[in-house]
């Protein structure tokens, strides 16, 4: 918000000096002086409070959820939610070719493992359960302020016309760095409950009789070899027809609060010299998908008005619904549900569009790069856990 910029009635000596405070989500103003040491006080309180609410976010905050399927995460890392998001926060500065944002589409479907080995592209998973255009946007904040990347990849699965229920906010901002992004985020994106979000510690104190050696004293340097990707290793073996699209889909518009949020991540990629992409990944519907309370065709509709409204405004919209046979995935042997991929659908999807992305964008191949010698070891390191997992798991 700018200063107050209206005339004074009294001189400076009768009024004080307004101080607009920029760093918060709304300004507010000051009309009386304030004693320095006591504001110091005052600031150095705060910021102690703010690192004590931190670290207690860290260690008490729930780390994981039951998959429900066996995973890589869980046998490498039982703390993997938080891993997920701190690996990012790791990643060397201005090292990423590429960013992921979005729903578990993201991280359950696409691999910067398998991408880097294949492409020499770096990349990253920077996604959350449930996480919609608008929360999506407040990730991006966060991306630009220590990587450069050429290209971000934002999936549409969720469209931000609604806001995020307490558990799906929880596990998109709890382990957000807690900055002025975060803020924004929670009290732009959340239904409700917004002092839990600030400090989540209230939600999960009954925690302490669980607590681990390892999240006391939790690492701030911790490093995601997995690159924010989920890895599920299971099919759900169920045989289906393939996949058919109406050859007739109703025409709909896209609800304001999409468009405002996809403008404003164009935006923002502009202003930071990024291309941006957006995405929708390839998933089987059936009926309601009680999620997203569409009906296929009402969903087919709506990627339809996405691909209109990006035409329309010069974006980029890469729709694979329906690309199945093209990419080569198979839903009785690739996926683990209709939406998320497992081990074997995840090396199909990540090879095409890790081929997508090196051909439309240019981006170099960095493998035999002394700089980045880590990423060899990183995939060698999840190769040898998937395969090794039964082993591994059952042991």
């Amino acid at each position: 918000m700018p200063p107050h910029s209206g005339r004074r009635s009294s001189s400076v000596s009768d009024q004080a000096k307004l101080v607009p405070y920029r760093s918060l989500p709304f300004a507010f103003q000051v009309t009386k002086p304030m004693n320095v040491k006591l504001l110091l006080k005052l600031l150095l309180f705060t910021a102690g409070l703010l690192l004590i609410n931190e670290y207690l976010t860290v260690v008490f905050s729930s780390k994981n959820f039951p998959p429900g399927y066996p995973t890589v995460n869980m046998l490498v890392n039982p703390d993997f939610l938080s891993t997920m998001h701190q690996g990012f926060y790791n990643e060397k500065k201005n090292s990423l070719d590429v960013v992921f944002l979005g729903s578990s589409h993201i991280f359950s479907n696409i691999n910067p493992n398998m991408i880097w080995d294949q492409y020499g592209i770096t990349s990253y998973d920077f996604s959350g359960h449930m996480q919609d255009l608008g929360t999506s946007y407040y990730y991006l904040q966060q991306v630009f302020e220590t990587q450069s990347p050429k290209v971000v990849v934002i999936d549409i699965f969720l469209n931000g016309d609604r806001y995020l229920g307490t558990i799906n906010a929880h596990q998109n901002f709890d382990f957000m760095k807690n900055d002025i992004h975060r803020i924004k985020a929670i009290l732009n994106r959340a239904e409700s409950n917004y002092l839990e979000l600030f400090f989540p510690v209230a939600n999960y104190h009954t925690r302490w009789k669980d607590l681990t050696r390892d999240e006391i004293f939790y690492d701030y340097n911790k490093r995601d070899f997995l690159k924010g990707s989920f890895i599920f290793m299971d099919s759900n073996s169920t045989e289906v027809e393939d996949l058919k699209i109406p050859s007739e889909i109703p025409e709909s518009s896209l609800a304001k609060k999409t468009i405002h949020w996809m403008l404003s991540i164009q935006k923002l990629c502009k202003e930071n010299n990024c291309q941006c992409v957006f995405i929708k990944t390839p998933f089987y519907l059936f009926e309601t998908n009680k999620l997203v309370n569409f009906t296929d065709i009402e969903y087919y509709s709506y990627l339809s008005a996405v691909q209109k409204f990006c035409d329309e405004n010069g974006m980029t919209f890469l729709n694979f619904v329906g690309r199945e046979k093209e990419i080569g995935l198979d839903y009785a042997n690739d996926y683990i549900d209709s939406m998320h991929m497992n081990l074997s659908g995840q090396e199909k999807f990540s090879s095409y569009i890790g081929k997508n992305l090196q051909e439309n964008f240019q981006l170099e191949n960095k493998k035999g790069d002394p700089d980045y010698e880590q990423w060899d070891r990183d995939y060698e390191e999840m190769r040898y856990i998937t395969d090794n997992f039964s082993d591994l798991f059952y042991k």
